[in-house]
């Protein structure tokens, strides 16, 4: 059965609007809903990874002011501190927060919903200028004892390659999604892909007849890859286990929703950070990538067409690819 929605909420009050929308997330389970919603915020408050936020957030707010309606939590009882406080308490209770970006991704999300209430009449007067600011994340860091700076993002090193590679053969073989983030693996280290250009590749990207995979670059603009033996051979396998034949895009959840940034590695990531690796992100492997790509001769505008980086990111990994002095014998090398 198909349920079509159009404007499910548009003349409905704040509460009843949550209501519906939890009602209609609850019946998508057993079936397929089209919803049409005109709210570019509610698209942003309805992404996966904000879902634990909300819910931490609500186990807060329920402990401290009761049962309330959302109207009054947020007109009359919302003040910073309770935001400052529930971020703590979730990354304290998340096994899979163990960052800045997940202060960040929490903040986010609380300023989005209430963007969202503010649409639907709701506000907050302590919420008008934004939770994602540096003063709370420093607040919030302090008293969860993680540095406010960002880490700074470099290739791996081959060693850890190797490593993680003994990992990737572990991941069950027979199962589209652990099969998926094998492929995903596979594809950032040769080809050095942005994690947003991975999870944008559409399913009829690939081409198995003319053995090609079309990457879409909205800055960068579109370039079609032939591709070697064992990618063919990995996407036609990784087509083969997909049980969602009619996807829209290429990797997703076991749900057959779109994978987000955030759950790219997550089963492989579970498997690093158990291990005596340490932490290691999808963009520390992509930027492997893009030290692979210049050591094949790639220029700068090429890798950064296919991969999506920036040029000062790509120069960046070529400087630390080189010491000085090497960078001035290849130079004077050239200038001969």
């Amino acid at each position: 059965d198909i349920l079509l929605a159009d404007e499910p909420t548009g003349a409905l009050d704040t509460e009843t609007s949550i209501q519906i929308m939890e009602l209609l997330k609850e019946i998508s389970k057993d079936r397929l809903i089209i919803m049409f919603y005109n709210s570019a915020d509610y698209q942003k408050i309805n992404r996966r990874n904000y879902e634990s936020c909300y819910r931490a957030f609500e186990d807060y707010c329920n402990k401290i002011y009761g049962n309330c309606s959302v109207k009054k939590l947020f007109e009359d009882n919302i003040i910073i501190t309770s935001i400052t406080n529930s971020c703590v308490e979730y990354y304290n209770s998340s096994k899979r927060a163990r960052s800045l970006a997940a202060v960040e991704r929490y903040l986010i999300a609380i300023d989005n919903f209430y963007q969202w209430l503010r649409e639907m009449g709701v506000k907050c007067e302590k919420l008008e200028d934004k939770c994602n600011k540096k003063y709370l994340k420093e607040q919030i860091c302090s008293r969860i004892g993680i540095s406010i700076e960002h880490e700074e993002y470099i290739p791996i090193s081959d060693e850890i390659v190797e490593k993680i590679e003994k990992m990737v053969e572990q991941l069950k073989p027979n199962k589209f999604y652990p099969y998926g983030q094998k492929l995903i693996f596979e594809l950032l280290i040769k080809y050095g892909f942005k994690t947003q250009i991975i999870l944008g590749i559409s399913k009829d990207a690939y081409n198995p007849v003319d053995r090609t995979l079309v990457i879409t670059n909205k800055v960068y603009g579109n370039i079609i890859l032939e591709l070697p033996d064992e990618f063919v051979n990995m996407f036609n396998r990784y087509n083969e286990l997909q049980i969602y034949k009619d996807r829209e895009y290429m990797f997703t959840y076991t749900d057959g929703k779109q994978l987000e940034t955030n759950d790219i590695f997550d089963t492989l990531q579970d498997k690093i950070r158990i291990s005596e690796i340490g932490k290691v992100s999808a963009i520390n492997i992509s930027l492997k990538g893009v030290e692979n790509m210049i050591n094949r001769g790639l220029f700068v505008s090429e890798i950064q067409r296919i991969t999506g980086f920036s040029a000062k990111k790509i120069i960046e990994v070529y400087e630390r690819m080189h010491a000085e002095k090497d960078i001035n014998k290849i130079i004077n090398e050239k200038l001969r």
